[in-house]
């Protein structure tokens, strides 16, 4: 009987320990208590020097003492060691103490969840890169010269050994079998043939970009490409022998060079009016419908838009120059008729804004009934045909005489 009783009374000290390590003690509660435990202890201490010390309690009352506290086998009853297990497992404060617990433990992991570690996304980040070693750099231009991976698909890192990547060399990619391309902001340059005779798909040029220099992208199979706002010089054969479709040029550029965009599939281009120069065939040998030049364009090469399927160009005043294959003037200040003859194929309907002076006939057909006569100029767009020019008055057909027209402001009365 007596071990069985001893087997029970462990049974109960093993149930209580294991309840004490379900217990979750955060460090925040360690803190809290062992300062609550240092305050009691200077309590205590502080109670224990006010009080007198009785010195005549000795050694041998104080175990006495101690083992009348602890019951002896004989004295611990069967039926009261279920009732004490209970009343450890059952008592309010243990309860709360473990629901606390549970919920602090929720919620820590709750914050796991909801709020991933910086750290974590930066290495993520990181890992998107094409490794560093994979660059041949050059820290004092902070260039990049070389590519000697072998993944056909590459993420240019922002950086390379802590120092910002902010041009892309001459030939640096040159030959290496690219699918895919993808050029970080910070870039400000890439350089002549940077990425000749690869396999490229798509190209975004990103906001940081000023210069794309001659041959950079040059014989890929590009079908679509994104040229930033940022860009100003897009260099001579830059997309040259590819697949695009269209293709904006932004505000933002000025200069596009020679051959841009020669053999390519374009069916339609939109040049913007902060383009000033145009290359000799930059556009040529696409698949073209109709060509606006802005305004802006002061300076055009011959060729430009030859072999294109084009129906009608419109054409500005502002052209000063058409430039040969060597840069030299052509022509100067050349008419409609000669950027026609030097920069378009035969038979392109050419559209100039011209003055209509006052006091001339505007007629339904050439040589047929007259629709009224102008008692103030008019200014419109229009195209020559033979010795007439042809607009549009009130949403009809109008044709005039060549010589009542004028690209200068005439006199209002004629």
């Amino acid at each position: 009987m007596k071990k069985k009783l001893y087997l029970r009374i462990q049974a109960f000290v093993l149930v209580f320990l294991l309840m004490l390590t379900t217990f979750v003690i955060l460090p925040e509660q360690a803190l809290a208590d062992a300062e609550i435990a240092a305050d009691e202890t200077d309590m205590i201490s502080s109670d224990e020097s006010s009080e007198p010390v009785d010195e005549s309690v000795t050694e041998t009352d104080i175990d006495s003492t101690e083992s009348s506290l602890v019951p002896t086998p004989e004295q611990v009853d069967e039926a009261d060691i279920p009732s004490a297990i209970d009343e450890v497992i059952e008592t309010p404060e243990v309860e709360q103490a473990v629901q606390e617990a549970v919920a602090e433990k929720q919620d820590e992991q709750d914050a796991d969840v909801a709020v991933p570690d910086p750290a974590d996304n930066g290495r993520g980040t990181r890992a998107a890169y094409t490794p560093e070693q994979y660059f041949i750099f050059d820290v004092t231009t902070k260039t990049i010269t070389d590519y000697t991976g072998s993944d056909k698909a590459v993420s240019i890192p922002p950086s390379i050994g802590g120092v910002k990547v902010e041009h892309i060399g001459g030939n640096a990619f040159r030959y290496k079998e690219l699918t895919s391309i993808t050029i970080p902001n910070g870039i400000e340059s890439i350089g002549h043939a940077a990425f000749l005779d690869n396999q490229l798909k798509n190209v975004t040029i990103p906001d940081s970009v000023t210069q794309i220099d001659e041959s950079a992208f040059m014989r890929n199979q590009l079908t679509s490409v994104t040229i930033s706002n940022s860009v100003i010089y897009i260099g001579d054969l830059a997309f040259l022998d590819n697949q695009l479709k269209n293709v904006t040029i932004p505000d933002g550029v000025m200069h596009i060079g020679e051959l841009a965009f020669m053999r390519n599939q374009l069916t339609s281009v939109t040049i913007s009016n902060s383009v000033n120069h145009i290359g000799v065939s930059a556009f040529k040998e696409n698949q073209l419908i109709n060509v606006t030049i802005p305004d802006s364009v002061g300076s055009i090469g011959e060729w430009a838009f030859e072999k294109n399927p084009i129906i009608w160009a419109s054409i500005p005043e502002s052209i000063l120059f058409i430039l040969d294959y060597d840069g030299n003037p052509l022509v100067y200040q050349p008419t409609a008729e000669q950027i026609g003859e030097y920069c378009f194929d035969d038979g392109v309907a050419l559209y100039v804004k011209r003055y209509i002076k006052a006091n001339y006939n505007i007629r339904e057909t050439p040589n047929g009934k007259v629709i009224t006569k102008l008692w103030r100029p008019l200014y419109v767009t229009g195209t020559k045909q033979g010795g007439w020019y042809k607009f549009t008055y009130n949403s009809k057909p109008a044709y005039v005489v060549m010589e009542a027209t004028t690209t200068d402001p005439p006199p209002m009365t004629g």
